[in-house]
Formats: structure tokens, C-alpha cells, sequence
């Protein structure tokens, strides 16, 4: 089901039919916004009107809506006039959903996007057609616009866009902890890169992927709760970790050691908190 819903997610963002302009909105909620004055950039607005996050590709329309799609039951979905469709459906509950990106969790994680204009539903097809239409909805914007809103750099995009965790992104989202660490946080995160995975012995990471409180305990071992620098790291003997359990710190010759990895790059700033690479995966 989980597979599904990650497959299925990234459709939910074509709908509607925006007319291009040039023009500042003073409400960007929920909307697809085409950055005229540069590149032709495109972007989404968060339901909340506070963030926004970047679209280049399919591949980032599928990790976006990955994360930032809502559950909705098929009762609620119901009340929702479907695009083309003739439906009545519940003007005062479709207004409320406006510009949301909704996964139909009681059947196969079907995605939809609620037009922020309209208030109808579109569903939505595979992510090359999606990114496609998504680009000829989108309404221009400034770039002295875009600029007052800013761009969403939570740990897990951070991670998904540094190309260099995709084993990892793929451990967090099996155990279900890519979610937690978009939310507000902080967390220092310890990250393996795929190197550091692979020197696992063979097969190991392929049997925690289908042992996911195994997978979960390692996974939580990499996260400190709160945001600590690097600076404050070499300060530290041990830090307590979201496990439950505490690594410990050493430094050696100007060389940092978290339990027995060797902390290579620090301090790459998210949003919601920082990264600090490391070349081994800790074992609690």
C-alpha cells in the first residue's frame, strides 16, 4: 500500500486552468507559480502561503508530493465536485481544500489537487504527464514575488537533493521517518552516504528493509534531537540520541568520531535542522 501511495502521489498536482500572468498575487496558497523573469523556473506554494518548494522535473514533483500529500477518506473525497464532472458536492467543505494535495487512502492512494480557484478535484495521471500539464497551468510570477516566499530545505529534501543518500532516503522512507524529519524539528542528523552503506556486509541492507523496527532502531540512533553544530559537537563526549541511547564523541587529531565513524562534512544546513556526514553506519 505504501509502494502505491509513493507511485501514485506525485499525479495530484495538475489541475485547474490558471491563465500565464505576470503579476505579484497577494494569495499563493496551493498555487503553481512559473517564475517568468528568470529561468522559467517552477514552483509550488504551500497550502499555508509560507513556504515554497521547487520543481525542475517529474522526479521532484514525485519526491514533493511524496511528502506533502494529505490522507482522505472516500466519503470526504465525495464532497468535492470532480472536474467535468456534474456535481453538486459541499461548496463550504471543497473551499476549505482549496490548493491541497489529497491521497484516497481508502483505495489504491489515488491523488488528486483541488484548484485553488475552483474548488474541483483533478485527478491526476503518471508523473510525466502530471509535470507536463503542471507546467502549462502555471501563472507567472515576479521574481520580486517569489523572493518574499521561502524555499523549503527540510532535512529530507536537503538529503534527497545532495544525491549522495539515496540508500538512506530509501531506509527513512521504508520506516516511515522521511515524514518526521520534514516536520518542524530541530534534529541534527548523522547521515550515512551510500558508500558508508555499502560497506555493510552484502544482504544487510536488504534484510532490514524487511525488518522495520530493526531498520527504525538503527535509523533513530542517526538523529540527535535539536540543532548542534559542529562547533558545539567537539564539545561533547556523548549526545542522547532519538533511540534512547547515546552515541559517543571523540576527537582525535582534529578528526571527530561518532561511536566509530568518521564525521566527514559538517554542518549542512536545513530548515528544520543540520546535517553532519559521516563515512559508517552506526550500529546501537
Amino acid at each position: 500500500m505504501k509502494k502505491i501511495l509513493f507511485s501514485l502521489v506525485i499525479a495530484v498536482l495538475v489541475g485547474g486552468l490558471f491563465t500565464p500572468s505576470v503579476k505579484a498575487y497577494s494569495d499563493t496558497k496551493g498555487k503553481v507559480l512559473l517564475q517568468v523573469e528568470d529561468k522559467g523556473q517552477l514552483w509550488y506554494i504551500a497550502n499555508d502561503g509560507k513556504s515554497k518548494f521547487y520543481l525542475g522535473s517529474p522526479v521532484d514533483m514525485f519526491r514533493l508530493m511524496r511528502f506533502q500529500g494529505v490522507g482522505i477518506s472516500n466519503s470526504d473525497l465525495a464532497k468535492i465536485p470532480e472536474a467535468g464532472k456534474s456535481q453538486m458536492g459541499d461548496k463550504n467543505f471543497a473551499n476549505l481544500q482549496k490548493g491541497k494535495i489529497l491521497l484516497q487512502v481508502e483505495q489504491n492512494g489515488e491523488a488528486w489537487y483541488v484548484h485553488p480557484q475552483t474548488g474541483e478535484r483533478h485527478y491526476l495521471g503518471t508523473p510525466q504527464a502530471a509535470f507536463n500539464l503542471f507546467k502549462s497551468i502555471a501563472s507567472g510570477a515576479s521574481n520580486a514575488h517569489l523572493s518574499k516566499i521561502p524555499e523549503v530545505k527540510d532535512i529530507t529534501l536537503t538529503a534527497i537533493n545532495a544525491k549522495s543518500f539515496n540508500t538512506l532516503v530509501a531506509a527513512l522512507s521504508a520506516a516511515g521517518l522521511a515524514d518526521v524529519l520534514q516536520n518542524s524539528g530541530p534534529f541534527t542528523v548523522f547521515a550515512p552516504t551510500d558508500e558508508a552503506f555499502a560497506k555493510l556486509p552484502a544482504g544487510t541492507v536488504e534484510s532490514l528493509l524487511n525488518d522495520i523496527d530493526q531498520l527504525t532502531k538503527i535509523l533513530t540512533y542517526h538523529v540527535v534531537p535539536g540543532k548542534v553544530l559542529a562547533k558545539d559537537v567537539v564539545k561533547l563526549n556523548s549526545a542522547p540520541t532519538v533511540n534512547g541511547k547515546n552515541i559517543s564523541i571523540q576527537v582525535d587529531n582534529g578528526k571527530v568520531l561518532i561511536d566509530n565513524a568518521k564525521v566527514t562534512v559538517t554542518d549542512i544546513m536545513a530548515t528544520n535542522g543540520v546535517i553532519h556526514i559521516i563515512d559508517s553506519v552506526l550500529l546501537p
